[in-house]
């Protein structure tokens, strides 16, 4: 990497750790002042849960989308679809899942906002999810850097990245836009809706706090598809479960959920 491009992006990093460091002292000491019982919580969001034949189908549902989207990289190695076309493609089959899924959602049960916390006098957990997110800068920029140096010293090269951060870095043009657009706002909706509003409660109902809370966390991690963000992605599903507990409304996770993703296309574009 260029130095001049290096310098200024090590510096940028550096004052979001130190200011996630500031944030983190100030989170801790509202969650000191504000106590809450987690238990109480758990209990109202288990409640939250879809029946089992519900949750059933829309598991299932969710499944077959994402095998005929896989079925669809079939195209690019029968040379039926020019490599040059995969970024656009990947994105319309994105788009395809996130609307088949939430016909099925609202076919299967058209659940009130209260089931998710996401009632209009919610929506200030927004923006607290957004700083909540500073807070944990230092925790999942930390866990990222040593489980990304242990990755490159047991496989010898340095790890590659994603393959929608290809997609979100260089020249700006419309399917780079409409990339960032879906990963800063309608993935974290899709997912948190899918993770902290479906499956956190069912877990929850059946079993116990840390149970729902692991099974979550490497659920999430698992379905990104990329060993090297492993930790760091599973790292922020217990935080984001933390803060479902903390508030009882997914816009807290949607708002952190936000943020993680833009904080990290703006890291991609920042180092070039």
């Amino acid at each position: 990497m260029d130095e001049s491009v290096y310098q200024p992006a090590a510096i940028m990093m550096l004052m979001l750790f130190f200011s996630g460091l500031g944030a983190l002292l100030i989170v801790k000491r509202y969650l000191r002042e504000q106590p809450v019982n987690v238990e109480r919580v758990a209990t109202l969001i288990s409640k939250r849960a879809f029946s089992t034949k519900q949750f059933t189908i829309l598991a299932v549902g969710l499944l077959l989308l994402y095998v005929l989207a896989g079925c669809t990289g079939l195209l690019f190695f029968d040379g039926y679809v020019p490599e040059e076309d995969k970024p656009k493609l990947q994105l319309q089959i994105q788009w395809v899942i996130y609307v088949l899924f939430a016909g099925l959602f609202l076919i299967i049960n058209r659940p009130s906002r209260k089931r998710f916390g996401m009632s209009p006098r919610n929506l200030r957990w927004l923006p607290v999810g957004m700083g909540f997110y500073f807070a944990a800068i230092p925790i999942i920029f930390t866990a990222s850097f040593l489980y990304r140096l242990l990755l490159s010293l047991i496989l010898g090269s340095e790890v590659e990245l994603q393959e929608i951060a290809q997609y979100v870095r260089g020249d700006w043009s419309w399917l780079k836009v409409s990339f960032i657009f879906t990963a800063v706002i309608a993935a974290p909706i899709y997912e948190e809706v899918i993770f902290r509003g479906i499956l956190f409660p069912f877990i929850l109902k059946l079993s116990n706090v840390k149970t729902a809370i692991i099974f979550t966390a490497v659920l999430f991690a698992a379905i990104h598809l990329h060993i090297p963000s492993l930790l760091p992605i599973a790292l922020l599903s217990v935080l984001l479960c933390y803060a479902y507990l903390r508030t009882a409304s997914i816009w807290t996770c949607i708002g952190m959920h936000m943020m993680f993703n833009a904080m990290s296309i703006f890291a991609l574009n920042l180092i070039g």
